[in-house]
């Protein structure tokens, strides 16, 4: 699930990238402080706007510092952090804990389930600190994940309830507390974890199909006809984002506003463009081979 939530940069000012960047670097120290130097191999982009997103919400007292670390020891960079910088790193940690057990129900090979049960054991410890702290958030989440594996043995295609499923775990992510903004909070998370499903699930199509392998969108996939199932997916996504976007709006953001409607009007569909645009690219790429081979059997 994790990747799609980013920022479209060529899109943002310097001073906003700076400032998105700083609150990544923020997330990443929150990650080691409270999980271990490890724990930064699960850094992700997409709890960052979640940081952001609650950060420009409750505006929160924010360190803000230039420091220098492992990966960039030589230049300082802004670093920005409160305390949802610590609970963006909870959340990082539960999904990766999640998306490691998915990797084992789904692996198709020994190799595939040595490496998901690999990550399992690195963050069982983390696991077991995380259910302490947020036990009914964890309830919650693990019914939901259930019924998502139950459904998905049982081969559903109904994309409606498939989605819905992925979007109640998003919104127990995007809700910290119980307020005036948590139905709004809620409902934005729903409709992201929505997109976020089915935009994997389209991602994976042609991957999920020569492996065999489960796909909601398998029933209306035709490969000969890709481009109109491209448009009937992309057209699913587009109505699930406008939902997703208009619980943003009515929320009262303003710092670092545009850097978070730049995420959700924009860099939401940039990961959809790269995928699109190679997979345009190998159509071409297999047309010019089989003309070819075509011209020689004359």
């Amino acid at each position: 699930m994790f990747g799609y939530v980013n920022v479209n940069q060529p899109e943002l000012k310097i001073r906003e990238y700076t400032r998105y960047r700083g609150f990544y670097c923020g997330l990443c120290r929150s990650l080691k402080d409270n999980y271990g130097i490890r724990s930064r191999l699960s850094l992700s982009y997409d709890m960052t706007f979640l940081v952001m997103l609650l950060t420009s919400l409750y505006e929160p007292d924010t360190q803000e510092k230039h420091v220098s670390c492992a990966l960039h020891p030589l230049q300082k960079h802004l670093e920005l952090r409160n305390r949802f910088s610590d609970y963006g790193a909870d959340m990082n940690m539960l999904c990766t804990l999640y998306m490691a057990q998915d990797n084992i129900l789904d692996a198709g090979s020994f190799k595939e389930k040595a490496v998901g049960n690999g990550l399992s054991a690195l963050y069982r410890k983390a696991f077991k600190k995380l259910k302490l702290k947020y036990p009914g958030k964890i309830e919650r989440m693990e019914h939901w994940l259930a019924r998502l594996h139950e459904l998905e043995a049982e081969n559903c295609t109904d994309l409606d309830t498939m989605s819905g499923l992925s979007g109640h775990i998003i919104a127990e992510i995007f809700t910290p507390r119980n307020d005036e903004w948590t139905d709004e909070l809620t409902a934005l998370g729903f409709y992201l974890g929505k997109f976020i499903y089915l935009m994997d699930a389209w991602e994976d199509i042609e991957k999920d199909q020569a492996e065999g392998k489960y796909n909601p969108l398998l029933p209306i996939y035709n490969k000969e006809d890709s481009d109109h199932f491209n448009e009937i997916c992309r057209s699913f996504m587009t109505v699930v984002m406008a939902d997703c976007a208009t619980h943003f709006e009515r929320l009262p953001l303003i710092e670092d506003v545009e850097i978070l409607r730049n995420i959700i009007y924009s860099g939401i569909w940039t990961r959809y463009e790269l995928t699109l645009n190679k997979r345009n690219s190998e159509k071409q790429t297999d047309k010019a081979s089989g003309n070819s081979l075509s011209k020689e059997r004359k």
